[in-house]
């Protein structure tokens, strides 16, 4: 679980060092980065969905 938290930790310091390049707050880049994420794995979880519906109902 340790090595866990240090790569959590190690994500979280690139994050506040390219928010810090960029001028923008290390949350507002945290946030950007899960937004982004949410929104690209979106239509993956949809048409996974739309095939778990279709094989229930064919």
């Amino acid at each position: 679980m340790t090595k866990l938290f240090e790569k959590l930790y190690a994500a979280w310091v690139d994050i506040a060092f390219a928010a810090k390049a960029h001028d923008i707050t290390p949350a507002k880049a945290l946030a950007i980065t899960v937004f982004g994420a949410v929104a690209a794995c979106l239509p993956t979880a949809f048409f996974v969905v739309l095939g778990t519906l279709y094989k229930a109902t064919h």
